[in-house]
């Protein structure tokens, strides 16, 4: 089990539904050249096989309220925190900032590990999204831009990314 930090310790501490403490990103992407909505299925699928690691196979232990612990979720559901969404004809950007700005309101889950990945497909010109959100206990917005750049890859070829 790991200990948080006082400073995350807050963060859980003074969430609320009017001041939610979570950090987010979007990414957005175009469709490889003559792939599809089944190219996209297969890279959702590809994605839920990897496990996560630490500290995204986390959750908060339960009763660590004043010092709060995070343990290894025994009952994790990858289906729960890597999910798909279609915007609709004709995916524009303001359709996609209707569901990020949905996504983004909700809290996250304490029950389970306090992340979620969101692969919106849909959107105009042949574009997709990654949303990806983490609770502010568990990275702060430098770390998860971190994250981020290390989870790809500039080139096709390579197949072995985080």
């Amino acid at each position: 089990m790991t200990s948080l930090s006082i400073i995350d310790s807050g963060f859980l501490l003074t969430e609320s539904h009017h001041s939610p403490k979570h950090v987010a990103g979007l990414q957005i992407f175009r469709l490889p050249k003559g792939k599809g909505s089944a190219w996209l299925q297969k890279l959702l699928h590809d994605m839920k096989q990897a496990p996560p690691g630490y500290p995204f196979n986390q959750r908060l232990k339960p009763g660590s309220i004043i010092q709060p612990e995070l343990e290894f979720d025994e009952h994790f559901d990858i289906d729960y925190h890597v999910r798909h969404s279609v915007v609709p004809h004709p995916g524009s950007d303001d359709q996609l900032l209707d569901v990020v700005a949905r996504l983004h309101a909700n809290l996250l889950d304490r029950e389970r590990p306090l992340w979620e990945f969101h692969l919106i497909e849909g959107l105009s010109d042949r574009r997709f999204a990654f949303y990806t959100k983490a609770h502010h206990c568990l990275c702060d917005g430098i770390t998860f831009g971190h994250w981020y750049d290390a989870s790809g890859s500039s080139s096709a070829a390579e197949k072995n990314t985080p």
